[in-house]
Order: structure tokens, then sequence, then C-alpha cells
């Protein structure tokens, strides 16, 4: 009841590094990007909430009540798994991981909410966030996304950002290496609009960027599970922290990445066409 953590980070081997290693899993052999924020606070109740409203819809439905009393049973057996694997993931945020950006570091005190996307109830706040934080940008957004198919509201905020001069720049995983190809081949497709209109783009070639975070202005930022898709905004049941204030360490990871990443511009659009449409 004191800490809570809100990621796009799964758990799985593409994600925590094995002891061993040396730190490979994932597409090329290198753990995947992602981003997520621990908080303490009156924030840690909302999401305890969320937790257990979810928990207890699904066992009173029945649909899946068998499955969730056997992953409790095997959850009880893990626990000294799960305490090698905290180990792990402290040191390796001891010494810094994920291309100079450290797995973990500390923010100051910020202003935040819990938003959350609930597909069978269409509300999709997760992802207006990001929309409400574009609209109101004055400098610059950064955007970091696994699967980049965004919905109108967002869509026409990022164009009225490049008109009114807000630097946009949108990091995501090349298609060669995204876990979903089809939605890889879509998203460098759909880029076009923006790159027309003056946004900067780089596609992050040497493992999979399954990020979901976006820094506007280095002042406001959301983080958390929901991608900038459809899925995402109607069918999912997704979690993100908005918040007001200290992000630096979201700053250093898209920095680092975005420095790592390779440009893509319209005439690399135009090359990838055939192979596309193949």
């Amino acid at each position: 009841g004191e800490l809570a953590q809100v990621s796009g980070r799964n758990v799985g081997d593409d994600y925590y590094p094995v002891a061993g290693d040396g730190g490979n899993a994932g597409a090329a052999g290198r753990c995947w990007h992602d981003a997520g924020v621990a908080v303490r606070g009156p924030l840690v109740a909302d999401v305890a909430a969320l937790l257990q409203q979810d928990w207890q819809g699904r066992v009173q439905g029945g649909e899946r009540r068998d499955w969730l009393l056997d992953l409790g049973r095997k959850m009880t057996r893990a626990e000294r798994h799960l305490a090698e694997a905290a180990h792990r993931a402290a040191q390796h945020a001891n010494r810094g991981w994920a291309g100079g950006a450290g797995l973990a570091a500390p923010c100051g005190p910020s202003r935040a909410a819990l938003t959350v996307n609930r597909g069978t109830l269409h509300t999709g706040l997760a992802n207006s966030a990001y929309a409400v934080a574009v609209a109101r940008a004055q400098r610059e957004v950064c955007l970091a996304n696994a699967y980049f198919l965004p919905g109108r509201r967002l869509r026409v905020a990022l164009v009225k950002a490049l008109r009114g001069k807000v630097a946009v720049r949108i990091l995501l995983p090349a298609a060669r290496v995204n876990d979903v190809k089809l939605a890889g081949l879509a998203m460098e497709h759909g880029l076009s609009r923006f790159l027309r209109r003056g946004a900067q783009v780089r596609l992050v070639h040497d493992t999979m960027l399954h990020a979901k975070f976006g820094v506007v202005d280095g002042l406001v930022w959301t983080v958390g599970s929901a991608n900038l898709d459809r899925l995402s905004l109607h069918r999912n049941l997704e979690a993100n922290v908005v918040g007001a204030g200290d992000c630096a360490p979201l700053v250093e990871a898209f920095e680092a990445w975005w420095a790592g990443a390779e440009a893509w511009t319209s005439s690399e659009a135009l090359k990838a066409m055939p192979d596309f449409v193949e």
C-alpha cells in the first residue's frame, strides 16, 4: 500500500535481463527499451483501487476464475524467484542500462494523476492526456511509443503544434524489430503527414522500443501502458500516470534512445513503399 509501479514493461525475458546473459534478450539480442514510474503518496491508493476492481470483476464474472486462482498459487511458490529478480534489477539500476539511460533514477515531488482507458466503457483518458498536453505545448513535444497509430484528436493536436512552430520529435521502433510487424509497417507508412509538416522522426533499429511516454516542454509528462493506437483506446484496460514537475529520467531516456536511432524522412518512406506493397 505504499509503492505503485505503472509501466509498459511486461514480465518476461525481453524486459528483464537474466543473470549471466550479459543483459541480452529480445530482438537483436538486447533487452527491449521500456519506461515506467514508481510512485509514492495518494496516487498509490488509486492504482490499488483500479487493480482490486479489475481483479474482483474478473473473479465474480467467473470467466477467468480458475486461471486467477491458479496464478495466485504459482505466485506464492515463486516468491524466492521474484526476490532474486528484484535483486538483479537493483544491480542493473546501480550501474546504468539501456543505451546510457539509467534503469532507475529519482524524481522530485510532482503533481500527478492516474489516467485510465477502460475499453468496455469507451473512456480513453490515458490516450486523451497526450492530446491535451500536446494542444498546450509551447516549445517541444517528445513522444516515444511502441505502436504509434494515433486517433484523430492527437493527430489534430500534433498538426496544430507543428503549425505553431512547436518542435515535435517522435521516437518509434523500426518495423524490422517491431514484435507486431504489421503495426510497424503501418506506422512507417502513416508518418508522412507529420514529416511533411516538419516533425522529426527517428526509428530504433537495435532492439524493440516498447516504451509509451511523452514529455511536453520538459515539464508535463505521461508514462504507462497505453499505446497510441485504437486497440489501447477502445478495447484494452490501460493505465498511465500524468504529472507536472521533475521528469529528468524520462528526458534522459528519450535523449539516449534518440541519439542511437536513425532518422526517418519522407524520402526513406518513399524508398520503403515498394517493400510495403509487396
